[in-house]
């Protein structure tokens, strides 16, 4: 079993102006987990905080989005996280 604790990341509400259509997402967690999906799951199984980033690249631009120290893991939500346990509301996420 993997302890750690599950968030889920949402990029659906991301826009585009003008005619421009998103190509790709590329998350990265901070801890070197990465993703290209719009909506990931990301467990998170060390402590610590964790600077998020979002890269969209659309058919006319790419812009980049970090927010640093967002999710921070405690030892409180690693000891009760669980694999496929959805621990989010127990993460600290900062805005």
């Amino acid at each position: 079993m993997t302890t750690g604790v599950s968030a889920t990341f949402d990029a659906s509400g991301t826009q585009v102006f003008g005619s421009a259509s998103i190509t790709t997402y590329q998350w990265s967690f901070g801890d070197g987990g990465t993703s290209t999906i719009q909506n990931p799951q990301h467990t998170f199984t060390k402590l610590g905080a964790f600077d998020i980033s979002l890269t969209v690249t659309t058919t006319v631009a790419t812009n980049a989005n970090v927010k640093q120290g967002f999710v921070v893991a405690t030892a409180k939500d690693l000891a009760f996280g669980g694999a496929g346990a959805d621990r989010a509301s127990g993460l600290l996420l900062r805005s």
